[in-house]
């Protein structure tokens, strides 16, 4: 008798660890606009927003290292560099993504074109009234 006293004990044990002791997380949200476009961040398993504070600040510090329009962007002072400047120094993250956005490229066969920059601001999407450009 004790011993089945004591595998009942043991499954109720179990049964109590497994799902009486956790805890339901609401999920929690934060959004922002970042990267020239609307950001939300949620957490569904944890409940500290000093998580989405820390996410929406990377998604900051990329904006400022990466932003076409942002005159203190890497992106932006490459763009705007020189005729003569023929080469750059990138840092390791602009490096990184550029490395990336080439090897999506070529395994798109050219699809994915990192090079958009110029018939993004033709199309100038983010205008109030976007136009699409005249054919010639």
């Amino acid at each position: 008798m004790k011993k089945g006293k004591a595998a009942v004990l043991a499954v109720c044990l179990a049964v109590s660890l497994l799902t009486g002791c956790h805890r339901k997380i609401e999920p929690i949200s934060k959004s922002g606009f970042l990267l020239n476009t609307f950001v939300t961040v949620t957490l569904y398993d944890n409940d500290d927003p000093k998580i989405l504070k820390e996410c929406l600040d990377l998604c900051r510090s990329y904006e400022n290292i990466f932003s076409k329009t942002i005159e203190s962007s890497e992106v932006y002072k490459i763009n705007h560099r020189s005729a003569q400047e023929t080469s750059v120094k990138l840092s390791p993250d602009m490096a990184a993504l550029l490395s990336k956005g080439l090897y999506y490229s070529k395994i798109s066969n050219g699809d994915f074109d990192i090079t958009i920059e110029p018939l993004s601001s033709l199309w100038d999407f983010t205008a109030s009234n976007p136009v699409i450009p005249p054919f010639g």
